[in-house]
Formats: structure tokens, sequence, C-alpha cells
């Protein structure tokens, strides 16, 4: 136990040696100064809350499709005789899912990737035990897992028939659309760096990231590289 929270605390200390070096504001390292972030996560409407939670199961669903069954019965599985492991994992899905789902974040997906590499053990439990009585369960299963960009094209070319679906592609444009959201390999999207250098006009305010770009840019400029070699960055 103890090594384990050393190997926790460690390098979680250490997120704070570059704040120190640089002068940047140590809340910063483990919160915001932004109250619109923190502040916003609990004033919240119920109604804004339950779009919070139909989002993020949306995300659930759309990242894992049909190994979600696997997934709960993985669960159902490690929970008929509950262990310290299996209290442990389940404490570390919810909380950081649940933070997640209602930080007051547009980008609040990048925090579900830890609690999804948990629900990943319960898959694969799920087809483990799933194969031990049908014994073509992993061959179906691969079959299904190379199915899986299908599903992007499909679920992308169904929110795209949608008047949302339409009227969110439109307002995100600027850096790919629904193209950006809705398929992992991010093929020609448009980066930070091309969309500063083109001045390209955003419906959002961006500004924080208008700023470190061009920052970047500056600084790349003086050391010789051109904005074309930098757009490719």
């Amino acid at each position: 136990m103890y090594k384990s929270i050393a190997s926790f605390l460690i390098p979680s200390l250490l997120l704070f040696v570059p704040a120190l070096i640089t002068g940047d504001d140590l809340r910063n390292v483990y919160g915001s100064t932004n109250t619109k972030w923190v502040t916003g996560t609990f004033t919240k409407s119920i109604r804004q809350y339950l779009k919070d939670i139909a989002i993020a199961l949306g995300y659930f669903i759309y990242n894992f499709w049909y190994f979600i069954l696997p997934g709960l019965f993985g669960i159902y599985h490690r929970f008929r005789r509950p262990s310290q492991l299996n209290i442990f994992l389940a404490i570390g899905f919810l909380i950081p899912f649940a933070f997640g789902t209602f930080y007051n974040v547009s980008d609040n997906y990048v925090y579900f990737i830890g609690p999804y590499q948990i629900f990943l053990i319960y898959v694969v439990d799920g087809l483990v035990q799933f194969s031990k009585k049908y014994n073509k369960t992993l061959v179906i299963s691969s079959v299904l897992a190379l199915m899986m960009p299908l599903m992007y094209v499909i679920s992308y070319q169904i929110v795209l028939k949608t008047p949302q679906g339409q009227a969110f592609h439109q307002f995100k444009k600027y850096k790919g659309g629904l193209n950006y959201y809705l398929y992992p390999w991010m093929n020609n999207n448009v980066g930070v760096l091309e969309f500063t250098i083109e001045k390209r006009p955003s419906p959002e305010d961006i500004y924080w990231m208008k700023t470190v770009s061009r920052w970047f840019i500056e600084n790349r400029m003086k050391k010789g590289d051109t904005l074309e070699e930098i757009k490719g960055m």
C-alpha cells in the first residue's frame, strides 16, 4: 500500500516543478483560476446536469458500442464476489467519470480516458466469461473490433443528417466540424497553428489558444522555420 501511495504522490508532486521554474500560479497545477470552470460546475440547473449525463453516456456508447455488453457482464461477474480490488476499480471508475461528466468545460471528454481504461478491464473479463460458455466468443469479438471504424462512419452520417448535427458542424467548422469530434483518425483537421496563421474567424472566444499559438509561432520563426513548416507541426 505504501509503495502504491508513493508511486502516486511523487509524480503528482513533481508536476509543481515546471510551475515553480516558470513562475506560474501554483493553483493552476491542480486547479483553475477560471471561475466559470470551477463554480460553474456546481451552479447548473437540473436540466443542465441531465444534459451532462446524456452527453457522457453518449460518449460512452460511441466509444465502446457493442463491447458495452461484455463490459456490463464483467462488472456483474466481479461484484458477485466483491473484493478490495473490485471496490478500488469501481471507485477509480466512478469518481473520475462523475468529475468528467459535470465539470464545466467543453472538452470534458478527455477526463474519461482513465475510467475508460478501467472499463476495458471489465470488457476483457466479460469476454473471458463468455468464451468459457461459448467457444466462438473471441472470434466474434475480433470481427466486431474490426468493424469499429465502420461504426464511426455510420454514426457520423447519421448525426450529420440531423438539424442539431448540421448546426454543430457549421459552428465548429473552423476546426473540422463533426469530423473533428466523430472521426478518431482526425484526418485533415485544422490545427490551431494553421488556424492562427491564416487568421480564420471563430464563433468561439478562444483567446488563450490564439495567444499561446502566436507565442509559439513567433519563437519558431526566430529559429528559422517558415509559416508552412509551422502549419505542419
